[in-house]
């Protein structure tokens, strides 16, 4: 009863730091009574869907399939630089002289004979009347000769891709087999579910026999003590049966979203950019729940 006490606190701080308010006052004082027991509602496992949905919603899945999309880009940025680089540029532009303009005589330099004014509105007549027009046309092609730094890049992006092409290949196959690993849980614990409630039937039978008996005279209380000890045991098994089945239909709805927390496969996406290399890396796991009955009258393990 002591070590039982002690689980019994500890479940209730896990529980009350997961539901209540850390800075309520009574934080720590109020007591969880649960009033009803978990009921056990069997669900048809759709297997087949569930591995679609998981290999089309995975967050993991999602996140290297993106990343593979930004290696494509890369690819196609690094495949271009390594062509030969064409540029073609044309100038066109107008002048107009305004101000004053010194008349000159024969010689070199001549004389300065004279002078004129050009007005502000002369110079925009000979920009308008395109009077001294100017142009300039330019090609020039550069080619790398040998290696170049782009075809490295290119080759090690493609190397790169390749990798997180085969990556997600393996992490969509553990996926998968998470997923059966999961829902072939659910159906096991559904079946513990179902012989931990017939071993709780027959406990209880016998605990009715053995009161009986001892009503009749044909037995004794360490018998009856006996038989309520193995019913008390066989209701306990139940009920973590249908704890352990309630978890992994939960885990069978989490692991087609994102990963179960702990350790597990991990997922390796790299990312190829023109200033180095980005890798990142998401776990996956497989949750595992089994339970033990108790045969009654025997008191060994099953």
């Amino acid at each position: 009863m002591i070590v039982a006490q002690s689980q019994i606190d500890t479940a209730q701080d896990a529980l009350r730091a997961l539901v209540f308010n850390q800075s309520a006052a009574d934080f720590w004082t109020t007591r969880i009574e649960p009033t009803d027991l978990p009921a056990f509602q069997p669900v048809t496992v759709d297997l087949d869907g569930a591995v679609r949905n998981a290999l089309q919603m995975r967050t993991d899945l999602v996140e290297a399939r993106k990343s593979l999309e930004e290696s494509d880009i890369n690819i196609k940025y690094f495949r271009n630089q390594t062509l030969p680089d064409v540029t073609a540029s044309f100038d066109y532009g107008l002048t107009g002289l305004g101000g004053t303009q010194f008349v000159r005589g024969t010689g070199f330099p001549g004389p300065i004979i004279g002078q004129t004014q050009r007005s502000f509105g002369s110079v925009l007549g000979d920009l308008f009347g395109n009077q001294f027009p100017n142009w300039t046309l330019g090609l020039n092609i550069s080619y790398p000769l040998g290696r170049s730094q782009q075809e490295a890049s290119l080759a090690r992006a493609q190397l790169q891709s390749s990798q997180a092409v085969t990556q997600l290949k393996n992490a969509e196959l553990q996926v998968v087999t998470q997923v059966r690993n999961v829902a072939r849980q659910v159906q096991t614990n559904a079946k513990l579910v179902d012989s931990t409630r017939a071993s709780r039937t027959l406990a209880e039978q016998r605990l009715d026999a053995e009161q009986k008996k001892l009503a009749a005279g044909t037995s004794t209380n360490f018998l009856v003590f006996q038989a309520q000890r193995d019913l008390a045991q066989a209701r306990n098994n139940e009920l973590n049966a249908i704890l352990a089945y309630d978890r992994s239909v939960v885990d069978l709805e989490t692991v087609q979203q994102a990963p179960i927390g702990g350790t597990g496969a991990a997922v390796t996406t790299t990312t190829t950019t023109g200033a180095g290399t980005a890798v990142g890396t998401s776990g996956t796991t497989t949750t595992t729940t089994s339970t033990g009955t108790t045969a009654s009258g025997f008191g060994g393990t099953q």
